[in-house]
């Protein structure tokens, strides 16, 4: 009965968003925008009062954009689901707040968007503790998501994943420490940072999948 319910309020809200931004040709003004904007708040409300606490985080985890990203973005980082559902929680409102405002239409409400966001970031940073927020934040990079993505069909964990990132982004911080050397010991220098990544690499991946990966991030030997 409720899943009916459910239903019911979101296609009469889909089908009310619909003809209104037919109407005026997807083109809206400032004061349109605030419509559509409440119109989205009061559809929220309509699922709270449809739903217990438990029902609507329920119905979040399985539906919500952020739960999308969370799972593609944290694969790395492997959340208890105490931790998954806390920093659901924080992100999430997110994405109640401010995913139906477009960035860069109103100043206003990017700064509203950049303080929340760092506000969540600084929640999750207390929630988690120093360690555990680091492997957070590293798993979120995108050059850990593609390495996770080739340590998934090598069979090498997350925890192993993060290890093998680190020494690509320590190996980074070195070439660029080395940059202004001269010409011939910058060259040795080089070919010897690259290469010892590279037998870290080949230690957990093949060599097909060390190449890919190496060669994306700009240091195949």
């Amino acid at each position: 009965e409720k899943r009916i319910t459910v239903e019911k309020i979101l296609k009469a809200a889909e089908q009310s968003r619909d003809r209104f931004l037919e109407e005026r040709g997807g083109m809206l003004t400032r004061e349109e925008w605030e419509r559509v904007w409440t119109a989205n708040r009061e559809t929220r409300n309509r699922l709270s009062e449809a739903l217990t606490r438990e029902e609507l985080l329920d119905y979040d985890l399985r539906n919500a954009n952020t739960a999308a990203r969370m799972r593609s973005e944290l694969d790395s980082f492997e959340p208890t689901r105490d931790e998954f559902i806390a920093i659901f929680e924080l992100r999430h409102r997110l994405e109640l707040d401010f995913e139906d405002k477009p960035r860069g239409y109103d100043p206003s409400i990017d700064e509203e968007r950049a303080a929340a966001e760092d506000s969540c970031t600084q929640k999750i940073a207390e929630l988690l503790g120093p360690k555990r927020f680091a492997e957070h934040q590293l798993s979120r990079e995108h050059g850990c998501q593609l390495l996770r993505f080739d340590g998934r069909h090598a069979g090498i964990n997350a925890a192993t994943v993060r290890a093998l990132y680190r020494t690509l982004l320590d190996t980074q911080a070195k070439l660029k420490e080395i940059e202004n050397l001269p010409g011939e010991e910058k060259t040795r220098r080089t070919a010897e940072l690259k290469a010892g990544l590279y037998t870290q690499y080949r230690r957990s991946l093949d060599e097909e999948g060390t190449r890919r990966y190496l060669q994306e991030q700009g240091v195949w030997p």
